[in-house]
């Protein structure tokens, strides 16, 4: 049997979200891609994000006030216009995720100074119709909701997988390790799990061979 969720997308060109906070870093940056949720903060205040954050000049990341609802943590890479780092994020948004039981923020997440907002949120059915009546508590009521059809989880992929194994494959995946060109290596992954590159390169190879070695069991 597999788990069903639901997966709901909130949207927002940039004049709706220009009242909710977080907008002021695009004072800062370009634009930020939420690449992995790491964890939810004490007393569910917010959540703490590895991203992806394009600037016209990274070090003005570090001018970033805290009252935009971003705190950086620990930056992993950093180039003229391009940042990988990972930060509290504690705006309305990202704080009722945190409060909202069985709810997450998945990788397909971003905001951007022209786009605007796209968060993608998987939860519970309960899950996400409490999120969306928080949210609609604090939003203008022109703001775009939709909500997915159901889908369905099965685990299915690499049953064997350490807990280990499996953060450090879907991080490289998250990542872009198997897009073509690569967009991260396995230095930065270590820097992220905080271990070694070798000690990545094992768990790496070991859950790949699992993963293929499911994908011929089944078929």
């Amino acid at each position: 049997m597999g788990t069903e969720l639901r997966r709901m997308v909130v949207s927002a060109t940039i004049q709706q979200s220009s009242m909710i906070k977080g907008t002021m870093l695009f004072d800062y940056a370009n634009s930020v891609h939420f690449m992995l949720q790491e964890k939810t903060l004490a007393d569910n205040h917010g959540l703490r994000i590895l991203v992806r954050m394009e600037c016209d000049d990274t070090k003005r990341i570090y001018e970033i006030p805290p009252e935009s609802g971003f705190t950086l943590k620990r930056k992993i890479s950093v180039s003229k216009t391009e940042a990988l780092i990972i930060g509290d994020f504690v705006g309305p948004l990202m704080k009722m995720i945190a409060q909202t039981r069985n709810c997450w923020l998945q990788a397909n997440s971003w905001i951007d100074k022209k786009k605007g907002l796209h968060l993608t949120i998987v939860g519970t059915n309960e899950a996400l119709r409490n999120y969306r009546r928080k949210i609609s508590e604090v939003l203008p009521p022109d703001f775009g909701i939709n909500i997915s059809k159901s889908i369905k989880l099965r685990h299915i992929l690499a049953p064997k997988l350490s807990a280990r194994q499996s953060e450090i494959i879907t991080l490289a995946v998250d990542l872009g390790y198997y897009e073509k060109p690569r967009r991260t290596t396995q230095e930065e992954i270590a820097s992220i799990v905080q271990l070694s590159q070798g000690t990545v390169a094992e768990h790496l190879q070991l859950a790949e061979n699992s993963v293929m070695q499911s994908l011929i069991t089944q078929y």
